[in-house]
């Protein structure tokens, strides 16, 4: 069976198989813009390296599985630890 190239997979990507293949929903971030964002000093110091441990934290939960709960049981713990803790928000 020949190996799919990119090429075959973006013309099913608009041919019969679109809406299947086609992204669910936009980005929330565009990576470009993050990634110049991350980069400026005014970011840097313990208060962001508090924040990415935070958020690290949440990612290997959501890794593991540990986060496949209903949502509204999650909602006050992610709301406290992400926006009050890591972004602060009071």
């Amino acid at each position: 069976m020949p190996k799919s190239s990119s090429k075959t997979a973006r013309s099913i990507a608009t041919g019969l198989f679109r809406d299947v293949l086609a992204p669910k929903h936009r980005t929330l971030f565009l990576p470009q813009f993050l990634a110049a964002k991350a980069q400026e000093t005014r970011w840097a110091g313990t208060d962001r390296d508090k924040a990415h441990s935070i958020v690290i934290e949440w990612a290997k939960l959501a890794d593991t599985g540990a986060l496949n709960h209903k949502e509204t049981a999650l909602d006050g713990d992610f709301l406290e630890r992400i926006f009050g803790q890591a972004l602060g928000y009071k």
